[in-house]
């Protein structure tokens, strides 16, 4: 069974920042790159308008889930420090039972 620690939870929030970055990093070329074709004549007309206007819905989509995936990374972060502190808490009660044990 695998065990799920602080630094599990925090490596799983790194690896999604940086696939959420890679995913924001492609949507903003293709933006970019509509936009450039669309200055430079290379697609007019109602097709390189609705090009022009689509790259722009899909890039703000984008961002507005990547508000919404930072927000969840963020939780991860915040549960792996309880995680933490939670297990160490248990670890000093158990401590406390055996420094409480007398034997006669």
């Amino acid at each position: 069974m695998a065990v799920v620690g602080h630094s599990e939870l925090m490596s799983f929030a790194d690896a999604m920042d940086e696939i959420s970055l890679n995913i924001q990093t492609v949507l903003t070329h293709y933006d970019q790159h509509s936009t450039d074709l669309h200055a430079s004549g290379g697609l007019t007309g109602a097709g390189g308008t609705a090009n022009l206007t689509t790259s722009g819905e899909i890039l703000q989509a984008q961002q507005r889930i990547q508000q919404r995936f930072q927000a969840l990374n963020d939780l991860v972060r915040q549960a792996a420090h309880g995680y933490t502190n939670t297990d160490q808490n248990n670890a000093q009660q158990i401590q406390a039972v055996a420094g409480n044990l007398r034997y006669h």
